[in-house]
């Protein structure tokens, strides 16, 4: 049975998207499905041309060219490759969505949607994607076969727009944590994922800022591409509050690079205003990091506070760093462990027998 996944971006492309597309793929096809992934031939926030065609690790890739309306970013998709293939898995709404749905009679193939946050990680335009999205996502989702909410805040947004809604949290690969063993003594603050304005890296580094006043030694280290230019920013703000040398910009890792920082970190801490899951936090309690997240929808799914974590509100940086200091300083063995215990709740080896059932209903059908 062959799948081909169509999203915006992809490898070399990384971010929470584009590894739960790589997972997927990979972990379909330890179950003997065929895997192709179609996507645009820019990477986000980049003029480079990718490659037409290129297999990487047996995962074939079509990139085509597109327009770009910076929020809504048409292309002209090959019904060739459509009609090839079993199954259509869109990741994400917006523009390739609408074409695959519009060109369903002639492809004539069953669409599946991951909502991925749908379209509300910022607040930018944010009545024209109100109206897009109560408006014309309500008529063209008519025309999809499953939306599959990709977290239990994602299945609330898309109700009242989606008939076909189902629930298939994300999955996380755990195993390359097991070797997470020991911690460094070093009081390391991790963040991973994108440098963007959502993500509230600013509100982390001021929260930096007061725990190095309070006399506390760390480092805050940043992991993730600059997709929006604030790098710079970021680097200035830290400057002026005098901890140049204890927030660390790593930038991208490879995949090994980032179990290390997993592995090294002691606490993991997110400010994000918006997520649509948040797979670098599940990650990170797998990896035995006690997590420290701002308190969104998205995190409260799965952290109970002072159980398995901690939620804290970001806005008030002052009362953030008294409890990055009160986890450095105090144990948080019970803590980490149920942390684990929370993240296997999500181990790709129980999630992918949800794709498989999925996948296999419109085997059935043809």
């Amino acid at each position: 049975m062959k799948i081909l996944h169509i999203t915006n971006h992809f490898w070399p492309s990384t971010g929470g998207i584009e590894k739960f597309v790589w997972d997927l793929c990979m972990e379909s096809r330890g179950l003997g499905f065929e895997c192709e992934v179609l996507c645009l031939n820019h990477p986000h926030h980049s003029s480079i041309v990718l490659p037409a065609h290129e297999t990487v690790e047996g995962i074939r890739i079509t990139r085509v060219p597109f327009w770009n309306w910076v929020y809504y970013k048409p292309a002209l998709l090959p019904l060739q490759k459509l009609r090839e293939a079993d199954v259509l898995h869109v990741h994400g709404v917006g523009a390739l969505l609408d074409f695959i749905i519009a060109t369903k009679p002639l492809h004539r193939k069953p669409i599946i949607v991951s909502t991925h946050g749908g379209i509300f990680h910022t607040k930018a335009i944010g009545l024209i994607k109100k109206a897009y999205f109560s408006g014309w996502q309500r008529i063209a989702l008519r025309g999809v076969d499953r939306v599959v909410a990709c977290s239990k805040n994602d299945f609330e947004l898309f109700k009242p727009v989606a008939k076909r809604l189902i629930l298939i949290e994300n999955g996380v690969e755990l195993k390359r944590f097991e070797q997470c063993t020991k911690k460094s003594q070093k009081n390391i603050f991790l963040f991973v994922g994108r440098l963007s304005k959502n993500k509230r890296i600013d509100q982390l580094i001021q929260t930096a800022g007061i725990l190095h006043n309070n006399g506390v030694d760390f480092e805050l280290r940043l992991v993730g591409e600059d997709w929006e230019g604030i790098r710079s920013k970021l680097e200035a703000e830290a400057k002026h509050l005098g901890i140049s040398k204890q927030v660390v910009f790593v930038g991208k890792a490879s995949e090994k690079e980032l179990v290390e920082e997993y592995c090294n970190a002691k606490v993991f801490v997110s400010a994000s205003s918006y997520e649509g899951f948040g797979i670098s936090a599940i990650e990170a309690m797998a990896a035995g990091c006690v997590v420290i997240l701002n308190s969104i929808d998205s995190f409260k799914v799965f952290v109970e506070p002072e159980k398995n974590g901690y939620l804290v509100d970001y806005s008030n940086p002052k009362a953030c760093a008294r409890v990055w200091k009160d986890v450095v300083t105090k144990d948080q063995t019970m803590i980490f462990q149920q942390a684990a215990k929370t993240a296997e709740q999500f181990a790709w080896k129980k999630k992918i027998v949800e794709w498989k059932s999925l996948y296999e209903c419109f085997s059935k059908k043809k």
